[in-house]
């Protein structure tokens, strides 16, 4: 959306305050993305390591796809 408003690019402070409150957006926007990669990455590593093992049916489910060979 910025291109749209042409926003000067690949620059670090912008003359006009009209910016800011933009700029502020998305870095919040972004920081936001990244917690959130954090609290995805603790959960998988937490997840394969402390995890139990799942069986062989863990959904309980009766279709043909859970079935298996071995009863």
């Amino acid at each position: 959306l910025f291109v749209l408003t042409d926003m000067p690019r690949r620059v670090y402070i912008y003359d006009e305050a009209t910016w800011e409150l933009y700029n502020l957006v998305a870095t919040i926007g972004a920081v936001i993305a990244f917690l959130a990669q954090l609290v995805f990455l603790y959960n998988l590593v937490r997840s394969l390591s402390h995890g139990e093992q799942a069986g062989s049916n863990p959904w309980g489910a009766s279709t043909l796809e859970w079935s298996d060979s071995d009863g």
